[in-house]
């Protein structure tokens, strides 16, 4: 199975060394134990909580705010990540589908995927002639009622006005 993308760090947190951490799966999967590499480094969760809209970890060894701070933008990847139901599907996958509207007609081609605090947003290189521009859609179902990871393809409905 390949390596994939878990969360990132955000700043430290207290004097303790933790470290806020932003999830792109479910919080539960974090636990003590649970090993993840960061920079090329592995290391271990030594203990999580969750804390507002993210979590807190706290990674074995790191004692200090300072080095806890060094982990800041940084990405935790895993080797054994979990499996995903039929309708999950991993962020990175996505990027690079094409982009079709609900009528089938071509919109463009996905080049980022941002993960925010209510919902992931697909970012859209739209195809409009010789300008190009993106807009940004919520990856929510009503949006983007189907995605077809064989085809490479991303169904999405726009509200009225995109």
């Amino acid at each position: 199975m390949k390596s994939r993308k878990v969360g990132s760090f955000g700043k430290a947190h207290g004097l303790e060394g933790a470290i806020k951490f932003y999830p792109v799966i479910e919080a539960d999967w974090f636990q003590v134990g649970t090993r993840l590499s960061v920079d090329g480094r592995t290391y271990t969760i030594a203990a999580v909580r969750a804390h507002q809209d993210q979590l807190l970890l706290s990674i074995e060894g790191i004692r200090q705010r300072d080095v806890a701070e060094t982990f800041r933008n940084l990405v935790a990847w895993t080797d054994t990540p979990p499996e995903l139901d039929d309708e999950e599907y991993w962020l990175e996958d996505l990027i690079g589908l094409r982009a079709l509207s609900v009528d089938g007609s071509p919109l463009g081609l996905v080049t980022e995927v941002i993960v925010g605090p209510a919902q992931a947003r697909l970012v859209i290189q739209v195809e409009s002639g010789p300008a190009t521009r993106s807009m940004e859609i919520p990856f929510v179902e009503e949006l983007v009622p189907e995605v077809d990871l064989e085809a490479g393809t991303v169904v999405v409905d726009p509200p009225d006005g995109m």
